[in-house]
């Protein structure tokens, strides 16, 4: 389960942390848990560092709050688009498997593409332990986008399902996965890293024959998720992504669902 170090949310927003602490990181909650986890070991090899992380402020959220000066690294699933924050870079940092999801007692799901417009439409038969449906997530939201662009039958479906009555939708990652875990009928999707950083009492669903749990090259859905930084940025801020880079990340990266990605500047 995720563990917020600092959080502190007012009803028209929040805040930034006292100046004391040093090194803030926000953005999506699919890469929340993993920059904890590197940020943590970060801290250790730096006495002094002190570390703030809200709650999932999403990948907008991030990148607003970093060129507000509120945050020193957003974690992101997509590059800094122009204009975002003004001489932002974001740092490639984590390839991770792009994956459908459900309840930790489903043995029985397995999906392919064919099966997708059904599992949308709730028309898909039921399997061995019972119906799935689909758990929906606002039509902006990273990992809908994802699926849309690499299956684009599905958009029109998609937007339908959200009409229908006693449709489930989460907000983001975390309330995502949450209601996966309470709810032996759904099924979610979204990044690996966020499930297996967050130890997630969830099953991966093995998809056209492949298990995204086993990160294997030969996978075929994969995902980025992205650290930017910008000019009001703290040195702790940059040598952070200076770390997660190295070779010292590595083995944090793999145990949490992350290949180690490319690290170019873009």
């Amino acid at each position: 389960m995720r563990k917020v170090i600092v959080v502190f949310l007012l009803v028209v927003g929040w805040t930034c942390p006292l100046a004391a602490q040093n090194l803030r990181i926000g953005g999506t909650g699919a890469g929340l848990e993993i920059s904890r986890v590197l940020a943590e070991e970060f801290a250790r090899l730096h006495a002094g560092t002190t570390l703030w992380v809200p709650e999932s402020l999403g990948t907008t959220g991030g990148i607003k709050a970093l060129a507000a000066g509120r945050l020193d690294v957003a974690v992101t699933m997509r590059k800094l688009n122009p204009g975002e924050v003004e001489d932002g870079v974001s740092i490639a940092f984590c390839r991770t498997p792009w994956t459908f999801f459900a309840h930790g007692s489903r043995r029985d799901i397995r999906l392919s593409q064919a099966d997708l417009p059904g599992l949308f439409q709730a028309t898909l038969p039921p399997f061995a332990q019972g119906e799935v449906r689909p758990l929906l997530r606002p039509a902006n939201e990273t990992s809908v986008l994802y699926l849309q662009e690499r299956f684009p039958e599905l958009p029109p479906l998609i937007e339908a399902a959200r009409q229908m009555r006693g449709a489930v939708l989460a907000a983001t990652d975390q309330d995502a996965m949450d209601a996966v875990e309470n709810g032996a009928s759904l099924v979610g999707f979204g990044p690996l890293a966020a499930i297996v950083a967050e130890r997630r009492k969830l099953r991966i669903v093995p998809f056209e024959g492949h298990d995204a749990g086993r990160m294997a090259a030969d996978y075929p859905f994969w995902t980025t998720l992205y650290l930017a930084f910008g000019p009001n940025s703290t040195a702790q801020g940059r040598a952070f992504v200076d770390f997660v880079r190295s070779p010292a990340a590595v083995s944090l990266l793999h145990a949490n669902g992350c290949r180690a990605a490319d690290g170019a500047p873009s």
